[in-house]
């Protein structure tokens, strides 16, 4: 046979047996999936199918995705994509019948779109007038309704937790009940009857998994019931509240004590029209004999500082505004997070504002586990030093750390005694509590860890910038809630990060930083200089006008060096780290594919040199 017609027989034969098997894999395989991502992006976790799989009541998911809007914004597009893989891994995984998926495209002035109204999703009003929906809406079969507003593709490594939060709570008849007791404004500041501030974005997140039970001040008692407790910010609280508190926790009830040195959102809202109340509030918190009976050492004078984990802040020098670490305000990664702790996993990034520090007292019963530390390099400051006015600058001047790591949050368990003597004869001596204490406030405020969420233009609802929320939200889930919903952590995100460029960025920041701020000093310096010869100008004589003539060039000399090197500060480092980036970006596009290109050409190379062999034995046996 030529070999012409053996070679167009084999494709013949190769392209039938592809369709064939193409056709046969489509219809038995239809079901099999391999998931060969480093991350198991495509794979889901145990906690969301055991919240899937333990569905013993029907529960509808409902996704509104205006597919002609949303096809204009390529990030939506993709992620609409993952929001429909997961929605169908999820229907495939839970028992027949229960979890029902279906997709609505709510087309302009149609009864989907008037759907999409009604079950809240958030309506996003892009240019040329068109409105694209793309969220999620959760029913059960009593009615109860859970839902996602916008599915921000932003955060897609969040997105199998926060759809399996909504299967998690319409599965359930009751959500646990969680006492607050607070002097904080969560449900919105109120004065003469008119609302000034909508509810705390945390008490929101709060009442989505858990019924919440305001406790006010003057009561004499816990309601029933309770399965657990949030004591937020306690001031003055009552010797008769105290020991109902003393009492329920020694009785197992979980609680969560937060605290704080200096607690800045603590402003009367009275303080707008009278300023003068602002210096007689109290603004720091403590419940100083529970605290005690527990284990732990907490100081309502002091708060902590931390260099490496300062986050900048605006202060106005002069005619210009400059950004400056600013060592009381903290952004903490994981690497500030205790590690294996269930209640701490889905965090990322914590945002922490003049906080105090826990410890254990020497020879206490209770097991005390930090659950949020500052850096070795932290230091202690009194609260009163930044209360009014702070300076930033100054506080990096003065600072001095003692090689200390602080708790700024701290898990307390086993057994305790009372704080109060025996008052009746159901009074409890002792027993084993679960408590979390944390020592900052303020990071529950909207303005530490929200910002508006605007798309095309529009505020669209509010984007977590960190997860204090969730911090809360863990602690109180791992006393009450499922162990499925606990075990839901957040995918890694998508997005490689180059530790060793962070490492060499962070680093040339610091190298900068000490010469940056001795530069800002003699700026300053040279403007105050400026401002008192101007002021000793008037009335002097003209002899000694020449000499202030004179030594205001001087100064404005001194003033233009060094605010000429300080650009050049800046510019370095700001040279050095886009240096840094290029030199990354060569080597992943250069070295990669040469590794390759080197590998084909010596593998070509052993081959050519075999065959060269096999030839010349041949040619030497033949002769």
């Amino acid at each position: 046979m030529p070999t012409f017609l053996r070679t167009l027989l084999a494709v013949v034969a190769f392209t039938v047996l592809f369709v064939g098997v193409t056709l046969l894999s489509t219809r038995t395989l239809s079901g099999v999936r391999a998931d060969l991502t480093q991350t198991r992006a495509h794979t889901l976790s145990g906690g969301a199918l055991g919240i899937v799989q333990g569905l013993d009541r029907p529960v509808r998911l409902t996704l509104f995705y205006s597919s002609e809007s949303g096809s204009n914004l390529p990030e939506v597009v993709a992620h609409v994509e993952r929001v429909r893989r997961l929605l169908r891994g999820l229907e495939r995984a839970a028992p027949p019948g229960l979890l029902i998926v279906e997709e609505v495209d709510p087309a302009p002035f149609s009864e989907e779109e008037e759907r999409a109204v009604n079950a809240g999703i958030t309506q996003v009003r892009q240019r040329g007038g068109a409105t694209l929906y793309f969220g999620l809406a959760g029913s059960n079969d009593v009615d109860t309704v859970q839902g996602i507003g916008y599915l921000d593709p932003a955060l897609a490594s969040r997105l199998e937790y926060d759809i399996a939060r909504v299967v998690y709570l319409l599965s359930q008849s009751t959500k646990p009940r969680v006492g607050v007791l607070t002097t904080l404004p969560l449900d919105g500041a109120e004065i003469a009857g008119r609302i000034r501030a909508r509810p705390w974005a945390v008490r929101t997140e709060l009442a989505r998994v858990f019924e919440l039970v305001t406790i006010e001040q003057d009561a004499s008692g816990l309601p029933p019931g309770l399965e657990a407790l949030v004591v937020l910010h306690p001031k003055d609280t009552p010797d008769t509240l105290r020991y109902a508190i003393d009492q329920a926790v020694l009785n197992g009830l979980p609680v969560v004590v937060i605290v704080d040195p200096n607690c800045e959102i603590d402003v009367p809202p009275e303080a707008q029209q009278n300023p003068r109340l602002l210096a007689s509030n109290v603004i720091a918190s403590d419940l100083p004999d529970l605290l005690a009976a527990w284990g732990v050492s907490y100081s309502r004078s002091e708060v902590v500082l931390d260099r490496i984990h300062a986050t900048n802040v605006s202060v106005r020098r002069g005619s210009e505004t400059v950004e400056l670490p600013y060592v009381a305000y903290l952004r903490l990664g994981k690497d500030a997070l205790a590690q294996g702790v269930r209640a701490l996993e889905r965090l990322e990034s914590l945002n922490i504002a003049s906080a105090g520090r826990v410890e254990a007292i020497d020879g206490a019963t209770t097991a005390f586990t930090p659950l949020v530390r500052t850096s070795e390099e932290a230091d202690l400051i009194e609260s009163s030093a930044i209360r009014f006015s702070p300076d930033p600058q100054a506080l990096l001047r003065a600072y001095s750390p003692d090689g200390r790591a602080y708790a700024l949050a701290a898990s307390v368990t086993g057994p305790a005694k009372s704080a109060f003597p025996r008052r009746d004869q159901h009074h409890r001596a002792d027993g084993t509590i679960r408590a979390t204490v944390i020592a900052d406030a303020d990071m529950f405020a909207d303005r530490f860890w929200v910002r508006p969420q605007r798309v095309g233009g529009d505020v669209v609802g509010a984007v977590r910038i960190a997860d204090n929320a969730e911090l809360l939200i863990g602690v109180l889930a791992e006393y009450v809630a499922s162990d499925a919903l606990l075990s839901i952590a957040p995918r890694e995100r998508q997005v490689r990060v180059f530790e060793r460029v962070q490492a060499m960025r962070r680093e040339a920041q610091q190298r900068s930083a000490a010469e940056e701020l001795r530069l800002r000093e003699m700026v300053e310096t040279a403007d105050r200089r400026l401002g008192e010869l101007g002021a000793a100008r008037e009335g002097a004589g003209s002899f000694l006008l020449a000499e202030q003539r004179a030594e205001q060039e001087r100064v404005r000399t001194m003033r233009a060096d060094a605010q000429r090197r300080l650009r050049d500060v800046q510019y370095e480092l700001g040279r050095e780290i886009e240096a840094l980036g290029d030199r990354v970006t060569l080597i992943n596009l250069v070295a990669a594919p040469s590794v390759v290109i080197l590998l084909a050409i010596s593998i070509a190379l052993v081959r050519r040199a075999g065959r060269n062999a096999e030839r010349r034995q041949q040619r030497g046996g033949a002769a």
